[in-house]
């Protein structure tokens, strides 16, 4: 097992609640070692809450880099050791919000082969600006049971 797998458990816990909630299932968890230098590390989780929120920026990733901002008074995290954890591979939207905020790199679980960021950027090329690295293939089994549990519900309306 990988270190950041046990974030990507807490990630799939947060999916789980968005479900619950009658939301698509991704859940995401962000991290940030050594700030200010001290060894701390920094998480906050978030889960989707597009319908909740009625609105289409609800998104788990986004949700959870805001309350790290809003935790710590910053607004990107330029030379840090950040990472975002996430079930499923994030949007373009989400993609450009992350390398907005500067985090070095995203760990997901599973691909999103329709509306993930890995194909829009081959695509469009790699964003220079961004110095984002990924990482995916970790929990498939689990987060895909989930996704199947949602979009079997949402058939059934």
């Amino acid at each position: 097992m990988f270190e950041g797998e046990k974030y990507l458990k807490i990630a799939i816990k947060q999916a789980q609640i968005a479900l619950q909630k009658g939301e698509m299932p991704v859940g995401a968890v962000f991290i940030l070692k050594n700030y200010p230098s001290n060894g701390d590390v920094f998480i906050t989780k978030a889960h989707n809450k597009t319908a909740g929120q009625n609105s289409n920026l609800a998104h788990a990733e986004i949700l959870a880099i805001n309350k790290m901002c809003k935790k710590l008074g910053i607004n990107n995290f330029y030379g840090l050791d950040a990472t975002i954890f996430t079930t499923l591979e994030p949007c373009l939207m989400c993609y450009g919000f992350i390398g907005l905020s500067k985090i070095s790199q995203i760990i997901f679980g599973v691909r999103n082969e329709k509306f993930g960021f890995l194909n829009n950027v081959k695509t469009l090329g790699p964003l220079p600006q961004y110095n984002t690295h990924y990482l995916y293939g970790f929990c498939e089994s689990q987060i895909t049971k989930l996704m199947g549990s949602f979009f079997e519900k949402n058939r059934e309306r």
